[in-house]
């Protein structure tokens, strides 16, 4: 994204403009979002970082602990099948080659730079329209700046699925 910015000079009675084009930085997502839930659902796709698998904490140091704030999903009527409840809480490991959010239960793995983390995890369930779902479950942010929770879902296999999926957003707040 770039911004345009021109500036006029005036001099001896002559008018000259310049254009100057500066690069500018995306801004973050809002933390508060607008939940919109599709009018047809897409299939998830599968992210190998995101499905569930066992982890060594072999050289793992806690960095901070963390609790769920509440969890808001886009519609009343929505079905959710998270790992984290609100009031939850967890430990952020900083791993030598991962980043681990261990919560009690389950983890969300992921990456750190610096102050930034990506983690995620996955969880595959049966809705009562006979489909199977899974879902994407993320805790992303920054350590300084806040962490959030995201949801998504998606059938994976059925041929009769529901019209719409769902997500929820939720704050996920370092303790001190």
């Amino acid at each position: 994204m770039r911004a345009l910015f021109v500036i006029m000079l005036a001099s001896c009675g002559a008018t000259t403009a310049t254009v100057v084009e500066l690069p500018v930085d995306p801004l973050p997502p809002s933390p508060v979002a607008t939940m919109v839930a599709t009018s047809a659902p897409q299939r998830v796709p599968t992210d190998a970082m995101c499905v569930p698998h066992g982890v060594s904490l072999s050289g793992c140091r806690t960095i901070a602990h963390v609790r769920v704030g509440p969890i808001t999903p886009s519609r009343s009527s929505c079905y959710v099948d998270t790992l984290v409840r609100a009031g939850g809480e967890g430990e952020l490991l900083a791993c030598p080659d991962s980043a681990v959010i261990r919560m009690e239960t389950g983890n969300f793995i992921g990456a750190i730079n610096d102050d930034r983390i990506d983690t995620c995890t996955s969880t595959t369930f049966h809705f009562t329209d006979g489909c199977d779902w899974r879902s994407i479950q993320r805790i992303s942010g920054s350590t300084k700046l806040g962490m959030y929770f995201t949801y998504r879902e998606g059938p994976v296999s059925g041929d009769q699925c529901a019209s719409s999926s769902c997500t929820a957003r939720g704050r996920v707040e370092i303790l001190p």
